[in-house]
């Protein structure tokens, strides 16, 4: 199913956040029909890239109850943001998402990857050229990787494609909901809605960051691939789960405004994004 932009919605602003409205669409919304549909709610320049946070409604089946969601989306040219990877092993001392960015000058920042009791990194973990947890090929959910090389640079490889040498830091997460190479990459719906965490990379090699209000996996996968628009693209040629559901947050310096959106829980690790 092709894009089409919705609009004339009113404007649903999340933490406080004033990006620019849309305007109205002159012609009428058409009915909703099976597959994921979106509306933009809100645009906003941020650094060198854009924010756009867009409302979506997925069906099923003909005849089913309308699935709905809302994804705050930044994305950016290549090479125009340089990416870290934060690292906070003490959870005495933790931040959140919003205040670590704040703190250290990034224009954005999501959070990052799985982790367990004790607060340890679960899957490969690879800070500042040195490794913390090695990889770990046991668990069908830790699919992919997540390298930074020395430019600053994101690559998302899966497990065999990932090479160890061209990476500064790593960390280990997944699944895959788009898998390299632009194929779906979930085929079924369990059916848990929970908040999500992704980060994908474009045919043209854009980097995009999104977090998401509850959703399956497969919705958001479906919508990634089928509806690349809402994302700020042509297509997403790869995406990959990151850690979600209550570690999820987000934080971004708008063109006349502040995204600000923290996790509920204390989290390891984060990505924070700076103008290059």
């Amino acid at each position: 199913m092709s894009a089409r932009y919705f609009l004339g919605v009113g404007l649903t602003l999340l933490a406080g956040c004033t990006a620019q409205p849309v305007d109205p669409a002159n012609e009428p919304t058409p009915p909703l029909q099976v597959g994921c549909q979106f509306e933009v709610v809100e645009r906003s320049a941020a650094a060198d890239g854009h924010y756009q946070q867009v409302q979506f409604a997925y069906l099923s089946d003909e005849g089913g109850v309308p699935k709905r969601f809302v994804a705050d989306t930044l994305t950016f040219p290549p090479g125009s943001v340089r990416v870290e990877l934060f690292d906070q092993p003490e959870l005495a001392n933790h931040e959140t998402v919003p205040e670590a960015a704040i703190k250290r000058g990034a224009i954005a920042a999501i959070n990052g990857g799985y982790y367990g009791e004790e607060f340890e990194p679960i899957g490969l973990y690879l800070i500042n050229g040195q490794l913390q947890q090695p990889m770990s090929n046991e668990s069908g959910l830790l699919t992919g990787v997540l390298s930074i090389d020395t430019a600053g640079q994101i690559a998302l490889d899966t497990r065999a494609e990932f090479i160890p040498a061209n990476a500064v830091s790593a960390l280990q997460s997944g699944p895959f909901l788009v898998d390299p190479g632009h194929t779906l990459g979930i085929y079924s719906d369990n059916g848990k809605l929970r908040k999500r965490t992704v980060v994908a990379l474009s045919g043209r090699g854009e980097t995009i960051v999104t977090t998401a209000s509850p959703v399956s996996l497969y919705t958001l996968a479906q919508c990634l691939y089928t509806q690349p628009d809402a994302f700020g693209v042509d297509i997403v040629e790869r995406a990959l789960n990151l850690d979600g559901a209550i570690s999820t947050g987000m934080y971004a310096k708008l063109a006349s405004s502040t995204l600000s959106k923290p996790e509920e829980v204390p989290v390891r690790s984060m990505l924070l994004l700076y103008d290059k």
